[in-house]
């Protein structure tokens, strides 16, 4: 069964964010290699886990930008990839619309992560515009693209 809950250990959070597959994916030049990430303990950032019984599948990070908007980002490990995957980002936009003040979610998606704009799309984003030459990935500046959604 697929959980999302709200989660202090930071630890917990951070040895998902090394996972190889993750970090890779979701890192741009100026990041530190994994084993120097330190995340933000701001209590204003809310961490998210997502769980099959007892088993980690991913996470999701919410940061707010102002009262009623906020970014986030979403990780999942391989094996959550497809149906739980899906199934855990209902679940926390749910989670979002119910537990903050948020009334509009943002993600800044680079444009060579297909897999990512996929899963936003899926889950009810829509494109609101695009920020050229804004993440720098292998010495190669992409753009991303800015997805949101609001409360319905």
């Amino acid at each position: 069964m697929i959980e999302v809950h709200r989660t202090y250990d930071l630890v917990a959070v951070r040895e998902l964010m090394r996972h190889p597959r993750i970090y890779s994916n979701s890192v741009d030049d100026g990041c530190p290699p994994p084993e120097k990430l330190v995340l933000s303990g701001d209590s204003r950032f809310i961490y998210l886990l997502v769980r099959n019984n007892q088993e980690v599948l991913g996470f999701f990070i919410l940061v707010p930008y102002n009262l009623v908007c906020y970014g986030f980002h979403a990780s999942f490990l391989p094996s959550a990839w497809g149906p739980p995957a899906f199934t855990a980002g209902l679940m926390f936009l749910s989670w979002v619309w119910l537990n903050t003040p948020a009334w509009r979610l943002t993600a800044e998606i680079p444009a060579f992560n297909s897999l990512a704009l996929r899963y936003a799309r899926r889950l009810g984003l829509t494109r609101y515009g695009v920020n050229p030459h804004s993440f720098l990935k292998g010495g190669k500046l992409y753009d991303q693209v800015l997805m949101g959604a609001s409360r319905r």
